[in-house]
């Protein structure tokens, strides 16, 4: 993972991709549309 701003935990379909922050504020600023982000409790 280290400064990867997207990844994916295996192969499955149903599992999440996820992102980090700069990646959604990019596609914010870029206002594209069609992605829902949730936070999620980092442990």
């Amino acid at each position: 993972m280290g400064n990867s701003d997207i990844f994916k935990l295996g192969d499955r379909q149903e599992i999440p991709i996820f992102v980090s922050e700069r990646f959604k504020k990019e596609i914010e600023n870029n206002e594209l549309t069609g992605m829902e982000f949730y936070e999620i409790k980092v442990i």
